[in-house]
């Protein structure tokens, strides 16, 4: 799956975007995310992002996306 990322970039992909709040989305783990993230951050890639959640699990849903950010030092945005 890295490769797929590092031929999109190179390719002229803008970044990464997930739709967690979808299926089968919701089922990536964070840490996965955050290997593809490292590779789109590599060519300066943004993250893009439908939170897994936008009811009562809102902020642990932002901290995730936070935390792919800065493990990564991807640019990352909400797509609400």
């Amino acid at each position: 799956m890295k490769q797929l990322v590092r031929q999109a970039m190179e390719e002229g992909t803008v970044g990464l975007a997930s739709s967690l709040i979808y299926a089968p989305a919701f089922y990536a783990k964070t840490d996965e995310l955050i290997e593809l993230a490292k590779v789109a951050a590599e060519y300066d890639g943004l993250y893009i992002s439908h939170l897994r959640s936008e009811g009562d699990k809102f902020m642990k849903a932002i901290n995730e996306m936070i935390t792919i950010s800065r493990e990564t030092g991807i640019r990352s945005s909400v797509h609400g």
